[in-house]
């Protein structure tokens, strides 16, 4: 992708950022996008092949092809519609995005991902703090009887302030009493 970009830049003789507010980007994505630090997106691809309608989207996404569509081609794609663009522009980054993933990364489905995370719900309740303090007790008075020993003794810390956030956007300080 990155060397068709370079392409358009020096066949229409303009630079990134002349590009970019032609596309109506930013010009740093154009410059990221180069550089190799951004994957191409649905946006700059869309945005080129609509403000370049002489270019060939295949050519644009896969490299196959000519750069330039001929008239009655160009024709042709126009009469398509910008939806059948666009849809062809999603499946074939879906593609090349899926055919990018390494072996380190891991494809995460829309479906599994949770909208919306309740707070409230994920933080300890009392009843589930008390046994863990028990625990850290029993520990250290193990610890300091010499029943138990510990590579490296810790202090315990004193907790001097819980703060609470509300998806209200309010919030409340807690004072934990010695």
């Amino acid at each position: 992708m990155r060397e068709r970009i370079l392409k358009i830049l020096e066949d229409k003789e303009i630079t990134q950022t002349e590009f970019a507010t032609i596309i109506g980007v930013n010009p740093s994505s154009i410059t990221h996008l180069i550089r190799g630090r951004d994957k191409f997106s649905q946006t700059v691809a869309s945005r080129t092949l609509l403000a370049y309608p002489e270019i060939n989207f295949l050519w644009m996404l896969k490299g196959e092809g000519k750069m330039y569509v001929d008239t009655i081609e160009k024709q042709n794609k126009n009469s398509q519609g910008i939806e059948q663009i666009n849809k062809a522009i999603e499946e074939e980054l879906a593609n090349v995005q899926k055919n990018e993933l390494t072996d380190n990364q891991q494809e995460i489905k829309q479906d599994n991902v949770p909208q919306k995370i309740n707070i409230r719900n994920t933080l300890p309740t009392e009843d589930a703090i008390r046994p863990f303090e028990e625990l850290v007790d029993a520990v250290s008075h193990a610890t300091h009887q010499g029943k138990m020993q510990l590579t490296q003794p810790q202090k315990r810390k004193k907790i001097e302030k819980i703060v609470f956030f509300y998806s209200d956007q309010s919030f409340e300080e807690y004072y934990p009493t010695s």
